[in-house]
């Protein structure tokens, strides 16, 4: 029987565990290809996107919980990701990626 309690307990702090994983393991939205409207930084293909999702989801999330992108204004973004940028290591075509990709998601509400 004390064996049995032991492995309860032992199942019941994984769960904990694995729950307290999922709140900082929010997926982040897929995008669709979009051309971004006249005077935007560039235009955003669908690989482009995916790879911003990916180092926004793989990178980002190393460190911190995934922010919701309308928490900070279009005009923040620029900012907040180059800083983070530096200390994740992104390359400058990672840090376009991002950002692009955190915009586009941002338009789309």
């Amino acid at each position: 029987m004390r064996a049995g309690g032991i492995s309860l307990v032992c199942a019941l702090l994984g769960l904990l565990a694995l729950a307290g994983r999922e709140a900082a393991a929010v997926s982040p939205p897929l995008a669709k290809s979009v051309t971004m409207p006249a005077g935007s930084r560039q235009q955003a293909d669908a690989a482009m996107l995916a790879a911003g999702r990916a180092l926004f989801a793989g990178r980002c999330a190393r460190c911190h919980t995934l922010p919701k992108v309308a928490a900070h204004s279009a005009a923040q973004w620029p900012g907040l990701v180059a800083k983070m940028a530096k200390r994740s290591g992104l390359k400058p075509a990672q840090l376009e990626s991002v950002l692009t990709y955190i915009l586009h998601q941002r338009k789309q509400g």
